[in-house]
């Protein structure tokens, strides 16, 4: 299960193995500031060109490794 640091989690739940936590204040920062800028919130909304970055990234490390990303 996860959840976010948006709201209010009971101290025995943070404890749980099956439990993560995931911290968007980041997010909800860059939304905001977006907003206040009066700019488009779809480059934050589309991932695309975050996980084309990341498999990127992998794909370098790992050709780094002397493996190849197929």
């Amino acid at each position: 299960m996860i959840a976010t640091n948006l709201n209010y989690t009971n101290p025995d739940l943070l404890k749980a193995k099956w439990f993560s936590h995931a911290d968007v204040s980041k997010f909800v920062a860059y939304l905001i500031a977006t907003l206040n800028h009066d700019r488009s919130l779809s480059a934050l909304l589309n991932p695309y060109n975050r996980v084309k970055g990341l498999l990127n990234r992998y794909a370098e490390e790992q050709a780094k490794n002397g493996l190849r990303f197929v």
